[in-house]
């Protein structure tokens, strides 16, 4: 453990995004060479499938928290958004096994949130006549999307959400039908900006006191919707988490109770990774996150195949 090359630089966000890419880099390897003896319903498959169920959750909401935190001149805007868009097709061309050449992913999502973050930013940057913050009202609009309006999503089939034969087709998959659609992984984009703004508004002296134990409050909540999550699993006897398919929790759509419980997740591995020792290995990585996510994908498409 050598010491920070960049001691003005935070590293907390860094040594997050560092873990959301090793989830995800172990949810993928998971995904290519699953044993056939091994059980979905396993608890290797249950811990695997929840701790990669929370990489892309920690990932969208450290991008959010990046957005927040910095000043893009529409020049920059457009050339990140175009970037990260020439980085999904090479990934979808990389992992053809997966993807089609089109099809929107995680880095699309990312590409359309910074293209319209001066709009997202501003409403849940804006206040009630009496001084109130808007974004709890958003923020759970968001989230409730998927249970208000479930055919909008798309069905849960990973083929449907990956097949983009014409230019509509990859728009719906980018908004609503795809793996990674604006709606609703908006909200963790939205759950990082607040972040970064309360802790902003901390460090300048605005907020006397960000209540860290009413956070907690609601982590606990979150742990109680889990386990009633759980209870009623087992009442219906359906899979309590599955990527896609019959079951509470959905990743794809990424249906409410699961945003819920990944809400949850992330709140816990942010409040608990905040008091680790700065780790310059971990921090790097997490600089190199985008390159990493990338590249990994061509030695499981050659070895997949």
């Amino acid at each position: 453990m050598g010491e920070l090359q960049n001691p003005d630089r935070l590293t907390h966000p860094d040594q997050l995004r560092a873990l959301a890419i090793l989830l995800m880099v172990m949810v993928h390897a998971a995904a290519t060479w699953t044993p056939k003896e091994v059980s979905i319903t396993s608890f290797l498959a249950f811990a695997i499938s929840g701790l990669g169920g929370l990489a892309a959750p920690l990932f969208v909401t450290i991008g959010g928290w990046g957005m927040a935190r910095s000043r893009l001149t529409k020049r920059k805007v457009i050339i990140r958004s175009s970037f990260l868009l020439t980085c999904q097709i090479l990934v979808n061309l990389a992992a053809p096994h997966l993807f089609e050449p089109f099809t929107p992913g995680v880095l699309s999502l990312f590409a359309i949130t910074i293209l319209l973050s001066p709009l997202w930013l501003a409403a849940i940057r804006a206040k009630w006549k009496n001084g109130a913050p808007v974004w709890p009202v958003i923020l759970t609009i968001v989230v409730f999307l998927p249970w208000i309006f479930p055919s909008a999503m798309g069905p849960s089939n990973w083929d449907f959400r990956v097949h983009t034969p014409t230019i509509i087709s990859a728009i719906q998959h980018l908004l609503l039908t795809g793996t990674y659609p604006l709606i609703p992984w908006l909200a963790f984009a939205m759950l990082g900006a607040i972040i970064a703004d309360h802790t902003t508004a901390a460090q300048a002296g605005k907020e006397h006191n960000p209540r860290p134990i009413s956070i907690w409050y609601l982590i606990i909540a979150g742990i109680a919707f889990f386990f009633m999550a759980l209870g009623a699993a087992t009442n219906q006897k359906i899979p309590l988490a599955l990527p896609n398919g019959h079951a509470v929790l959905t990743f794809f759509p990424a249906n409410t109770p699961f945003l819920i419980c990944a809400f949850t997740g992330v709140g816990i591995l942010w409040q608990m990774t905040k008091k680790l020792h700065p780790c310059q290995p971990l921090s790097d990585l997490g600089q190199r996150s985008l390159t990493v996510y990338v590249v990994h994908f061509i030695p499981f498409s050659f070895l997949y195949r």
